[in-house]
């Protein structure tokens, strides 16, 4: 899994074309399941993604519309309940 997180970072990130294919594709609300649902070495590498990718202000409205599936949670719960 931190190989997949590692090309993200070195393939993606940074490119705006990219990124917004990252996005169309739902990049972001699956991110956020990993967070969710992976171990801590993998969530620390997914949250440092998930924090890159949200530079870019366009994907920051999916981060807004993420709701969890299982916990009935949203984004900003789920970054709070990780802390």
């Amino acid at each position: 899994m931190s190989s997949v997180l590692d090309c993200l970072v070195n393939a993606i990130f940074g490119n705006k074309r990219s990124e917004m294919h990252f996005m169309d594709v739902d990049g972001v609300q699956i991110l956020l399941d990993l967070i969710e649902t992976c171990d801590y070495i993998v969530r620390r590498l997914a949250l440092s993604c998930l924090s890159t990718i949200l530079e870019n202000t366009n994907c920051f409205q999916a981060f807004v519309e993420w709701n969890s599936k299982t916990l009935s949670i949203n984004a900003t719960q789920l970054l709070i309940t990780v802390y």
